[in-house]
């Protein structure tokens, strides 16, 4: 008989969610993606559009540290002005951002999506405070 080692099934258990939020956030902006374009399928043309990369941030002001963290994505944000378009939501404010990312945000906030240059999600990052960390994931969705 097997034993089951905890941490294993622990970090199965991680990874697992890791994936299911993943897939919720792809889903999420494929359907604001089909909303913004009215649901209709456009032509298909031989280059791919290239987009301007989202920083989208969900925040809310209960975060221990919230203006540090906020002091921090706005000198990043100033870094990238004009490169990539920042989306920050307050999610007590804004409450379709609750039903339509709640699955990813259910981690805590602040919680840190990035759309690339296809507009297709290239990261996500839970409890993202760290300068470094932000503009990495930038500069990954720069090149993409």
């Amino acid at each position: 008989m097997e034993k089951k080692n905890p941490e294993v099934e622990s970090r199965v258990k991680i990874y697992l969610i890791i994936f299911a939020i993943l897939l919720a956030a792809i889903t999420a902006v494929l359907v604001i993606r089909g909303k913004s374009s009215g649901g209709t399928e456009q032509s298909k043309t031989v280059e791919e559009k290239v987009y301007t990369p989202t920083f989208m941030m969900f925040v809310t002001k209960d975060d221990a540290g919230y203006d540090d963290y906020m002091a921090v994505i706005k000198e990043v944000e100033a870094e990238y002005e004009g490169k990539v378009n920042f989306e920050i939501t307050d999610i007590e404010e804004e409450s379709e951002a609750k039903q339509n990312f709640g699955d990813i945000i259910a981690l805590g906030t602040p919680t840190l999506i990035m759309l690339n240059t296809k507009n297709e999600p290239c990261a996500f990052v839970g409890k993202c405070v760290d300068k470094q960390q932000m503009t990495d994931t930038i500069e990954a969705a720069l090149v993409e």
